[in-house]
This record gives structure tokens, C-alpha cells and sequence, in this order.
């Protein structure tokens, strides 16, 4: 897929790209007017830390209609904050292995569970979200 984007008027603009969450990006290329610069975005986000999401397939952005639709990127653009998303397409249940990774990660402020939506069971949804607290690294 080719999209072009025309900016209109000329004048200094934050860019932020959003890309495919299903579909595999393999090559982007930017063009911008001759006499014009690309700088790094200035990291002025608001609040200490990141947040991270850990989900299913909707945390991922499997079942918005573009990729900056998604209720995280939505949220996140609202709150001007920072964020690492670790939606996974399918089995998403709860395992340690993702609690200690998160554990260990640097410059976290809040984490976000949401991997259960669709379960019924209040004992399923014991088994899964209890341990994963009680995570040997989790409560450093």
C-alpha cells in the first residue's frame, strides 16, 4: 500500500506515525519539501515513568480500524504519557514470565492488566491474575 500525505501549509509540526498492527511494515519512506528539517521529538511527555499495557488482541490493536485508533494509543495520546504496549495476538493468559519481564523493566509508573475481557469464570480469573501478582519479582 502507497499513501501520501500532503501537510498543507508549511510550518514546524509533531509528528507521530502509527503502524500497522497486523500487517507487516517493510519498507516507509518519508519525503519532505526541499529546505525543510527532521528533528527528534523532544521527550515532553507528562508524569514520571511509563505506562505499561499488558493485554489480548484488543490491547494490541487487533480490532481497531487504523493503528492510531486504538484505545491504548487513544489514551495515551490524551494523557501525553509515554507507554510500551505488550498486547498479544491470542493466547494472552496471565503467565509469570511476562510479570517478571515487566518487573524488571526501568522507568515503569503504572501497569495496566487486560487480558481477561471475555472470561466468565471468577475462578479462572483467580488462577490467572493472583499469581502473576504474587510473582516472585513482581512485588520488588
Amino acid at each position: 500500500i502507497n499513501q501520501t500525505i500532503d501537510l498543507g501549509e508549511a510550518k514546524e509540526r509533531d509528528l507521530t506515525i502509527y503502524f500497522p498492527v497486523i500487517i507487516e511494515t517493510r519498507n516507509i519512506e518519508i519525503s519532505v519539501t526541499e529546505g525543510s528539517t527532521v528533528q527528534e521529538h523532544k521527550n515532553d511527555y507528562e508524569g514520571n515513568g511509563r505506562i505499561v499495557f499488558y493485554g489480548n488482541s484488543i490491547t494490541q490493536g487487533g480490532s481497531a480500524n487504523k493503528p492510531g485508533s486504538t484505545y491504548v494509543n487513544t489514551t495515551l495520546r490524551n494523557l501525553n504519557r509515554d507507554f510500551i504496549n505488550l498486547g498479544t495476538w491470542g493466547k494472552c493468559k496471565g503467565e509469570t514470565a511476562f510479570a517478571d519481564y515487566i518487573a524488571n523493566m526501568d522507568d515503569i509508573s503504572m501497569l495496566v492488566m487486560d487480558y481477561d475481557g471475555n472470561e466468565s469464570q471468577a475462578s479462572v480469573l483467580e488462577e490467572r491474575h493472583y499469581p502473576f501478582y504474587k510473582s516472585s519479582n513482581y512485588n520488588k
